[in-house]
């Protein structure tokens, strides 16, 4: 008996064993013609079943005949072994799965003077305290930073649909981070301490980022930015920042931008290296808007809602634009549901909502991830 012949005879006495064996647990049907995604069919008892005709070779014999006859052909000319191993790239069947990638190792690309930089790709205020904690907004007050969530539903939606790019890749809110004092070579796992800045940005004709100028000290882009968290610790990767007042401008139902500006803000997350900038995952900014941050919110509502071609949002408060501004701050402080904690200067200390004199602001928590991206410019804001 030849190799070849030898080695059919084996692989068919081999087929017929796990048959079988296979068949006595009624786990194989041992069927050439089955297909592993074909519906199980109820055959009823076994005794009732009748006996298959003999048909003879299905339609696929003689390819099943032609494939045999290859492999054995091919093991007799090169002694390949098992014709699986034949069909795989070399040494593709020794070659362990690669290890995961520690994005903390990852050393950080070289930049240009406008890197490292990362665009905030997801922005939302939780929607209720236990979501707020958790993200690591650990305001005092009940809602614990998710208050802000019920304005946001009044006036029209959440934050995340003004930080994604629409079907034409236009984004209405383009807020940029930049990294300043990491270098590149360096990993996040390398870090000790970075400045983080924060700066509204715009798209250029062709679609490339860019810095708006008035997010700079005095207009210029060789200054540091209005809104830094300077000196922020790292520590494996995690930030942990000092408390800076800070601005985010949000258009609220298509409107123009409104200046949402928050006290005692902390950023937390953890950054690493990726591509030409940086990530940052698990993302929050927490801090509080006051009694006289909602006051100049409501006096830009106002020079907005009395312009002769007036945002749509103004509908909801048109018969409140001629009230005093203390009308419309009780008319905000009461849809997001009071104020619940009490700032003064660097402190923010809980206080009794019962008492309203001893209460001047509410929480406001941000969740964010930042994706990494390259800065082109700076350009004026439009």
């Amino acid at each position: 008996m030849s190799r070849s012949e030898r080695r059919r005879a084996g692989r068919r006495l081999s087929v017929l064993s796990v048959c079988l064996i296979g068949a006595s647990a009624g786990l194989l049907a041992c069927d050439d013609g089955a297909r592993p995604d074909a519906e199980p069919v109820d055959r009823g008892p076994a005794d009732s079943a009748p006996a298959a005709p003999d048909v003879g070779p299905g339609p696929d014999a003689d390819m099943h005949i032609a494939r045999e006859t290859d492999a054995a052909a091919a093991a007799d000319a090169g002694d390949m072994g098992p014709t699986a191993d034949a069909m795989l790239p070399p040494d593709a069947a020794l070659e362990p799965d690669a290890a995961p990638v520690d994005p903390l190792t990852v050393p950080l690309a070289g930049q240009s003077p406008w890197g490292p930089a990362a665009r905030v790709s997801a922005l939302d205020v939780p929607n209720n305290a236990d979501t707020a904690r958790r993200a690591g907004c650990l305001l005092h007050g009940e809602g614990a930073g998710s208050k802000l969530y019920s304005l946001l539903l009044v006036a029209g939606g959440g934050l995340g649909s003004q930080v994604r790019p629409n079907p034409a890749g236009e984004i209405d809110l383009v807020v940029l981070m930049r990294a300043v004092g990491w270098e590149p070579g360096v990993s996040s796992g390398e870090l000790d301490t970075v400045d983080i800045e924060i700066l509204r940005g715009l798209q250029g004709p062709d679609g490339a980022l860019l810095y708006r100028t008035d997010g700079f000290v005095d207009g210029d882009p060789e200054q540091p930015a209005n809104t830094a968290f300077v000196g922020s610790g790292v520590d494996d990767g995690w930030l942990w920042t000092d408390q800076i007042q800070f601005e985010l401008p949000l258009s609220l139902l298509g409107s123009p931008e409104l200046p949402l500006r928050l006290e005692n803000t902390v950023l937390t997350g953890r950054i690493a290296a990726e591509g030409p900038g940086f990530r940052l995952d698990d993302g929050a900014l927490a801090g509080y808007i006051t009694d006289e941050a909602v006051l100049e919110l409501a006096a830009v509502l106002r020079e907005q809602c009395l312009v002769e071609d007036a945002p749509t949002f103004c509908a909801l408060i048109r018969s409140q634009l001629d009230e005093p501004p203390e009308v419309l701050l009780e008319l905000v402080v009461g849809i997001i549901g009071g104020f619940e904690a009490r700032v003064e200067g660097p402190r923010a200390t809980p206080c009794d909502p019962e008492q309203p004199d001893d209460c001047n602001a509410v929480g406001v928590c941000l969740v964010l991830e930042g994706s990494p991206v390259i800065v082109e410019g700076a350009a004026p804001p439009p």
